[in-house]
């Protein structure tokens, strides 16, 4: 079965192969590899647009996991 391509090219396609919605999208890796290799003075995992959502409760939940630890730690020993 030929299928129009979005360039104007003639694509032979099977029936599996039409129910795939990636397949002619825009490819994002240029944008991506832009935004993780600019040379901010940021980490890695600090650069994206939910990299602030993620990382914020992380540090509080291991600040507050730390603290509580301790003072467990010196309730035993005192």
């Amino acid at each position: 079965m030929a299928g129009a391509h979005p360039d104007g090219a003639t694509l032979l396609t099977s029936s599996s192969s039409l129910n795939s919605p990636g397949l002619y999208r825009r490819n994002n890796v240029p944008h991506w590899q832009r935004m993780h290799q600019t040379h901010d003075g940021l980490r890695q995992w600090q650069k994206g647009p939910r990299a602030k959502m993620m990382l914020y409760p992380y540090y509080a939940l291991l600040a507050s996991t730390s603290a509580a630890t301790m003072y467990m730690m010196g309730r035993m020993v005192l």
